[in-house]
C-alpha cells in the first residue's frame, strides 16, 4: 500500500490548568482527511469488541483492527516532531512527551494474558458477579511515575477500585518500563510481582500518539489501545 507522507509541523498552546494541550498540526489535506479516517474508521471496528476482553474476537475482528491499526503507525512514524520523524522521536521528551503525560482510558487489547484475566487485576474473579467496567492509566512525567485505576463492578451496581503505582523508566526512545510495586483494593495491599496481569502491563513502546488517541505495542506486539480522558469533561 502507497502511504502519504505527512509532512507536519507542530504547534501549541496551553489550553487547560492541568497542562494537557490544544494541538495544532500544519498538514496536507488529503494527509489530515486520511488520518481522520482512520481514526473514525478505528473507532467503528471496535465498537462492539469489549475491549477486546468480554468475548472471543473472530479472525476477522481482529484483522480489521490491525489492519486500521497498522495505518495508523505507519502514517505517524513519517510526522515531524521537534524537527526528527516520530519513529525517531522521545516520548519523554519535548512535544510528544507534553502529548503522552496525562489520563488515557483503555479502549482496546490484544494481549491475551490480560484477555484470559477478563481485565487488569482479576479481582473480579474473586466478588459475586464481578465485571471489570474500566482500566484507566495516569503518566505523571513530573515524578516519572504511572498509576492505574481499575473500576470493577459486582452485584448489579456496587463497585470497587484497584489501584496499583510504580515507577516510570525510559528503555527507548519510544519505549518504556513500568516498575509496580503493590496493587491494593478497599483496605487490602498486594505484591504486583506476584500478579501476572498486572505485570502485561509493564512495558509499552508508543507507535501513535496525538491528543486523543494513543497506541502502545508490548513485548509480544500486542496491541494497546488508549483514548485520552479530559479530566475537566
Amino acid at each position: 500500500m502507497v502511504m502519504t507522507f505527512l509532512h507536519i509541523s507542530l504547534g501549541w498552546s496551553r489550553c487547560r490548568s492541568n497542562r494537557l494541550s490544544c494541538e495544532r498540526r500544519d498538514v496536507s489535506e488529503a494527509g489530515s482527511a486520511r488520518v481522520s479516517e482512520c481514526k473514525a474508521d478505528l473507532h467503528r471496528v471496535l465498537t462492539g469488541l469489549g475491549r477486546g476482553m468480554s468475548r472471543a474476537l473472530t479472525d476477522a475482528e481482529e484483522d480489521r483492527v490491525e489492519d486500521v491499526v497498522g495505518e495508523l503507525e505507519e502514517m505517524w512514524a513519517k510526522w515531524v516532531i521537534d524537527g526528527r520523524p516520530a519513529a525517531e522521536s522521545s516520548i519523554f521528551e519535548g512535544e510528544l512527551a507534553r502529548t503522552w503525560n496525562g489520563l488515557w482510558r483503555l479502549d482496546f487489547t490484544s494481549s491475551s494474558t490480560t484477555r484470559f484475566a477478563k481485565g487488569f487485576s482479576g479481582i473480579h474473579a474473586f466478588v459475586p458477579k464481578g465485571r471489570s467496567e474500566e482500566l484507566t492509566q495516569q503518566i505523571d512525567l513530573d515524578f516519572m511515575e504511572l498509576r492505574m485505576k481499575e473500576v470493577v463492578s459486582f452485584l448489579g451496581g456496587s463497585r470497587l477500585e484497584v489501584r496499583a503505582r510504580g515507577s516510570l523508566s525510559r528503555k527507548t526512545q519510544r519505549m518504556f518500563t513500568w516498575d509496580p510495586e503493590t496493587w491494593e483494593f478497599g483496605v487490602m495491599k498486594n505484591a504486583a510481582s506476584g500478579n501476572r496481569t498486572i505485570r502485561s502491563f509493564c512495558v509499552g513502546e508508543v507507535t501513535f500518539l496525538d491528543s486523543d488517541l494513543r497506541i502502545d505495542r508490548g513485548t509480544t506486539d500486542q496491541l494497546y489501545i488508549w483514548s485520552r480522558i479530559n479530566p475537566e469533561a
